[in-house]
């Protein structure tokens, strides 16, 4: 959860025509650093040739080499040319040259990587037992939610569990922090005399309390905030929703809270998804700012990184204390 080795900041990635939305999301994941040290500790880096090869690995050998290059301050600013040419193995939906969602570029990407390593170990999707749920990109960025449903007559509960790799937020209405987006997200929701469920205890159908509650927490938690609503055009949320540099999270799992540090914003300047620009502010491995925008990287102040019309944040779990010490 925190850097084994401190070094200055890596270098910048150079924009090969609307690819500032895949800059700005690498540059996070960069210095995420449970990702980025398993990345490098585990060797997954290839050749160009091979990754064109063995598409099933690419992804993950193409973070892999950019991580690694990113250890290195030797580089003013480097190419991510290897990952655009792939990027439809990414997603069929890409395009090079047309700008794209940051956040669905990360959805896909994160996806890609661990499929890959399910590929490497025989694993199909969907494997029994949730064994699809267990690759280290999992353990990197997985939670699970539980749905509960609760009888009001006789209070039995019924609890279902649901993976996730990052939350999605909504920011309509008065939404001004980001204490008020989780909240929202984990608010109790009536199910009426319109809308009964049929109760598993008493067997009947009654109105009910639901509610889904963020469970377990990852190792890195990845927030985003929906900012574009859609209706006949594309329109975007300009406000500014306070986010902090330490998050204490609450969870219904046994843990009860999880405390994590901001490393990585990713910001989108202009109207509309299909317009606009994208950047990034970075936590290096030795605590100091930078803010990312392609090929230039400028140290910043951190309440610089904390005042930005935020699109994604990224926060790593702090070490517990406790396990710590008994580790050591």
């Amino acid at each position: 959860l925190e850097w084994r080795e401190l070094s200055k900041v890596g270098p910048g990635l150079q924009n090969l025509g609307n690819t500032c939305f895949l800059n700005a999301t690498l540059q996070c994941l960069l210095y995420c650093p449970p990702l980025v040290q398993h990345l490098l500790n585990h060797k997954y880096g290839a050749p160009a040739a091979a990754q064109q090869a063995h598409h099933g690995r690419a992804q993950l050998n193409l973070v892999s080499n950019t991580a690694a290059v990113a250890r290195s301050s030797a580089y003013s600013a480097i190419s991510p040319k290897t990952i655009v040419a792939n990027i439809r193995t990414i997603g069929k939906q890409f395009r090079p040259g047309r700008q794209e969602d940051a956040h669905e570029f990360l959805r896909k990407l994160v996806d890609s990587m661990a499929e890959a390593i399910l590929r490497r170990h025989g694993v199909k999707a969907n494997a029994p037992h949730r064994l699809d749920e267990t690759t280290a990109i999992n353990r990197v960025f997985g939670g699970y939610l539980r749905n509960q449903v609760q009888c009001t007559k006789c209070r039995y509960c019924s609890n279902t569990y649901e993976l996730y790799m990052d939350l999605s937020l909504d920011m309509v209405g008065n939404i001004s922090s980001l204490e008020d987006a989780l909240k929202r997200f984990q608010a109790v929701e009536t199910l009426d005399s319109s809308n009964r469920w049929r109760c598993g205890g008493c067997k009947q159908k009654v109105c009910a309390r639901k509610q889904l509650t963020i469970h377990t927490a990852p190792n890195a938690l990845v927030l985003h905030l929906k900012r574009f609503a859609y209706g006949r055009q594309s329109t975007k949320i300009r406000r500014h929703v306070a986010y902090p540099e330490h998050l204490d999270l609450k969870v219904s799992g046994p843990e009860k809270r999880v405390g994590y540090d901001l490393c990585g914003v990713v910001v989108h300047e202009g109207g509309t998804m299909q317009f606009g620009h994208y950047f990034a502010y970075i936590r290096a491995s030795n605590k100091l700012w930078y803010r990312m925008d392609d090929a230039h990287v400028k140290s910043t102040r951190k309440s610089r990184a904390l005042e930005q019309q935020a699109y994604m944040l990224f926060y790593t779990r702090t070490p517990d204390p406790a396990a710590a010490a008994a580790t050591a």
